[in-house]
């Protein structure tokens, strides 16, 4: 037969085929015309029966239908023809519909692939994620590292940071973590570091944790913490070893509420409440309500939230009668807010405020001293009356486990992880007017020379 035209095409009836053969064993191209379409098949024999292959719709000359025209359709059948020969023994149309059912296969497993790795989350829904935890846990680090990785994570890096969580490399990490070094933040070193290595913690536990998947639908199929790999290097941490002597305690006793203008007076009504309450958190303190305090059982109740894994746990302690007149002086400027410390009815003292508070404190002292022409004095912060109170309580011979009752430590005992303590009441008590009476000493400067060695003491009085 001869080779189809374009005019050929378009003589033809509805209903009739045009065929051009390619030869014998070679099959042929066919149209076929219904109603308005026409179109083209590559068509083979197997057996004693005809078989078509859809090429697609024919599309004449200068014209804006859809479809191939006839040089194109031509090619598609000649390509068929030759895959026939190159297949055989196997059936072209079996192995057409196979290859289909594979490409479909394929696209289906990369659709899932994809829409798995569109699950998975960045760096930044990690970050996010891990400083959600700590919200709702209620740490009182939550605001602290979410700034700190927001800062030197998020904006620093911001081409690390969108990167999904599972590809975030050693290197990235060092980079991350260098940046903060080269800066001079030694300390932040230590604590990016160590917020970076739980957030990767935490999102690989994500992962097998059904009752995430439900609610976020995210996974971040982290197979390693990057993070591990890299030294810790303590020794960088700033640990601070700064202890107020007993003329430090005295002086900022009296005089803290001098030459602080601009500040609420429960600013220096906190720090007094700090040194009579046995060195306890301003945070923790600043955080309570009234109704955390018993004038009448003269307690004071909060939650501690400090600790490995940031649980929540209730100490009660004892109220001396300096705590107590220090609550009656705040009533008188905070009694109709929620807690002692809160200001403007509806947050509590913030940390950062406080500090510089005490910084105002210190540098009013930095001041006179020059003024007077004597020796600088060294600064101390909030932070150091905790530790502050732990030397006191060491002048008294307090026992470790009686200071820990009152500073809301963990001794390490099965005792401190399962209860709050508010059975020992009494013992507390004894240990708070131990602590209360050498606290009176200092601040009515009668501390003698050397205190009694109790045990040494006992020693001589049972001979």
């Amino acid at each position: 037969m001869s080779r189809i035209t374009d005019p050929d095409l378009k003589s033809l009836k509805t209903g009739k085929d045009e065929v051009e053969s390619f030869g014998k064993g070679h099959g042929a191209m066919v149209f076929r015309k219904q109603g308005e379409t026409t179109t083209g098949y590559y068509r083979y024999w197997k057996g004693r029966k005809s078989v078509f292959v859809l090429l697609g719709r024919y599309k004449p000359p200068r014209t804006k239908t859809a479809g191939f025209s006839l040089k194109e359709i031509r090619e598609k059948a000649t390509e068929l023809a030759t895959l026939r020969q190159q297949v055989s023994p196997q059936d072209l149309k079996e192995y057409l519909e196979q290859q289909e059912a594979d490409r479909q296969q394929k696209a289906e497993e990369r659709k899932q692939q994809e829409a798995i790795e569109a699950s998975k989350g960045t760096f930044i829904d990690l970050i996010k994620l891990y400083s959600d935890l700590l919200f709702r846990k209620e740490a009182s680090s939550a605001r602290d590292v979410t700034t700190s990785l927001k800062t030197n994570v998020i904006k620093a890096h911001p081409s690390i940071a969108n990167k999904k969580a599972a590809d975030v490399t050693t290197d990235d990490i060092i980079k991350i973590l260098g940046e903060v070094y080269a800066r001079g933040c030694k300390t932040n070193y230590v604590r990016i570091r160590s917020y970076l290595q739980t957030a990767f913690n935490e999102g690989m536990k994500i992962d097998n944790d059904p009752l995430h998947l439900s609610e976020q639908g995210k996974r971040f199929g982290i197979l390693f913490n990057p993070v591990s790999a890299i030294p810790r290097h303590s020794e960088l941490e700033n640990v601070r070893k700064r202890v107020l002597d007993n003329e430090e305690i005295r002086n900022a006793w009296q005089g803290i509420s001098n030459g602080r203008p601009g500040y609420s007076p429960l600013y220096w009504l906190l720090i007094k409440l700090c040194f009579c309450l046995y060195g306890n958190r301003p945070k923790q303190l600043s955080r309570c309500l009234w109704e955390d305090v018993n004038f009448q059982q003269r307690t004071l109740t909060f939650i501690d939230r400090k600790g490995k894994n940031a649980k929540a746990k209730k100490r009660i302690i004892p109220l001396t009668d300096r705590a107590i007149s220090v609550l009656r002086e705040i009533q008188i400027y905070s009694g109709n807010n929620p807690g002692p410390f809160y200001i403007r009815n509806k947050v509590p003292i913030s940390e950062r405020n406080l500090s510089k508070f005490v910084k105002s404190y210190n540098d009013w002292l930095m001041q006179q001293a020059r003024d007077q022409d004597e020796p600088i004095p060294e600064q101390w912060t909030a932070k150091d009356i905790r530790r502050t109170a732990i030397r006191l309580f060491t002048d008294c011979r307090v026992p470790r486990e009686q200071r820990y009752l009152l500073q809301s430590r963990e001794d390490g005992s099965v005792e401190s992880k399962h209860y709050d303590h508010d059975d020992r009441l009494p013992e507390k008590r004894d240990t708070a007017k131990v602590y209360d009476s050498y606290l009176e000493k200092i601040l009515t400067d009668t501390v003698p020379a050397k205190l009694v060695d109790l045990e040494h003491y006992r020693q001589l009085k049972g001979r």
